[in-house]
């Protein structure tokens, strides 16, 4: 009987060891949902006066979709295509549109004002 009781302590403290060491790892916050949360960072003065968000936004917009297809060299070519702000956005538009992008209207004007600014002379 004291052997029983014995193992019945032992198996009691080790569930409720168990139990408690559990609890603590749900409670514990995740390291990797950090990195899905926005960083509290104020930026520096130095940072305000590089590109602005919008348009860095635009050139990652760019650099990702846009150039899998075709270089910069389109851009700065003699025989452009585009002669104005106006066609540039036409061709971004399409471009984005072909390539089911669902870009809203933002996105695209941040991206022809990005290619205008960067490679056009208009």
């Amino acid at each position: 009987m004291k052997q029983q009781l014995l193992v019945f302590s032992i198996v009691s403290l080790f569930l409720t060891a168990s139990v408690t060491a559990s609890q603590k790892e749900n409670t514990t916050p995740n390291p990797a949902a950090k990195l899905n949360q926005p960083e509290k960072v104020q930026p520096s003065a130095e940072s305000k006066t590089k590109i602005p968000s919008e348009a860095s936004r635009a050139q990652l917009l760019y650099e990702h979709h846009c150039l899998k297809c075709h270089e910069s060299n389109v851009h700065i070519r003699n025989s452009k295509k585009a002669k104005n702000s106006d066609e540039v956005r036409s061709w971004v538009v399409k471009w984005q549109a072909h390539e089911n992008l669902n870009w809203d209207e933002m996105a695209i004007d941040s991206v022809t004002l990005y290619l205008v600014q960067t490679f056009y002379d208009f």
